[in-house]
């Protein structure tokens, strides 16, 4: 059966300027990368992480499935967050049949329109002590699922899951900690994942493989570019193939911009511990990813800037890809699916949200 088979299901990552799906093989060594591709959204048919014209992305989306060779139809999706509410719930243990009995009034208190009008799931996150235990849950409009539904249904594929992009995140860094990569040490302390997309970026605070807290912040990676280019009088072509020059951040542009994602991670920081009932957090890293994730030193200026060790993290640091001769653009590419990877790793793990 292709879930727990050779082949992962297709992870499918739809962008206000891209769409991307990927697959993955398991293999006795590990992960491979079997296949992956990426096109240009249409213009306007994604606003804000809404489709508003499904036919359109559709009709993309299986130009993108005629040039590659991926394997079945099974395909999972991800919305964003901004559209979802998170709500830590601490229930006495039970069942899940009686979670599910009790959910159906719990979300009656945290939705303040009609049921019908949105869908929602739960996820037991932990067993606490005292008899209780923590459950995730988690509400999104209707009209926003069956925007992704429709086009997934229209380009031939088969949905099993519509997850949130955040908890795809957690996932991947699940991976990530398996493979030991970077992540030494992780199991029982708390990390902040930050990914740097073409629209906004994910902060997602985890305590070992839990998912926490997130937030989704409006700095993206061209926000680096246009500080530059208005600070600096520099062209954007410039700014981009300077990107990996270790004299960008000597660029007061540049420099405003990395101070500026500093603050939001500051703030992400602050809303969470305002949340928490010590008021305490023991984060000792902060995992970096996205395309402009390895923009030269951001990592560490960040670090120097929160007295946090900060690192990169990259999909090819636990997936192998045989073709060394295109290897280059191969981890360029990869830089932009941390999301889609996550979703393509669905039910290869028992996942703790």
């Amino acid at each position: 059966m292709l879930i727990y088979g050779k082949y992962s299901y297709l992870g499918l990552d739809i962008g206000s300027s891209l769409i991307k799906l990927v697959q993955l093989k398991r293999e006795k060594k590990g992960l491979k990368l079997s296949c992956y591709g990426f096109i240009e959204t249409p213009k306007e048919a994604v606003t804000d992480g809404k489709i508003i014209d499904p036919a359109a992305v559709a009709v993309r989306l299986k130009v993108l499935l005629k040039r590659k060779h991926f394997k079945g139809n099974r395909v999972v999706t991800s919305i964003s967050e901004e559209y979802v509410i998170f709500r830590h719930l601490v229930l006495p243990k039970m069942s899940f049949k009686e979670l599910m009995e009790v959910m159906k009034y719990e979300a009656q208190k945290y939705i303040n329109v009609p049921l019908k009008e949105v869908i929602y799931d739960w996820f037991p996150l932990r067993y606490m002590n005292e008899g209780e235990m923590e459950v995730l849950f988690v509400a999104a409009p209707r009209s926003i699922i069956q925007g992704y539904m429709e086009v997934m249904i229209r380009a031939g594929l088969y949905p099993v899951g519509i997850e949130v992009d955040v908890l795809a995140l957690v996932r991947n860094f699940h991976f990530y900690m398996k493979a030991g990569k970077n992540t030494e040490g992780q199991e029982n302390k708390s990390s902040i994942l930050l990914n740097i997309g073409t629209k906004n970026s994910n902060m997602v605070i985890i305590e070992g493989r839990r998912y926490c807290f997130s937030r989704t912040v409006p700095l993206r990676g061209s926000y680096f570019t246009g500080k530059v280019m208005e600070t600096d009088n520099m062209l954007w072509e410039k700014v981009e193939y300077k990107k990996k020059d270790p004299d960008l951040l000597n660029y007061k542009g540049s420099v405003s911009a990395a101070v500026d994602l500093v603050k939001e991670i500051q703030r992400t920081i602050e809303y969470y511990l305002y949340q928490v009932e010590d008021g305490e957090i023991n984060l000792n890293k902060i995992f970096i990813m996205g395309g402009p994730a390895g923009i030269s030193r951001l990592n560490y200026l960040i670090s120097s800037e929160l007295k946090i060790e900060t690192l990169l993290l990259h999909p090819l640091e636990f997936i192998k890809y045989e073709s060394r001769d295109k290897f280059f653009y191969i981890k360029e590419d990869m830089n932009y699916f941390n999301i889609a990877v996550g979703l393509a790793l669905r039910r290869w793990q028992s996942v703790k949200y």
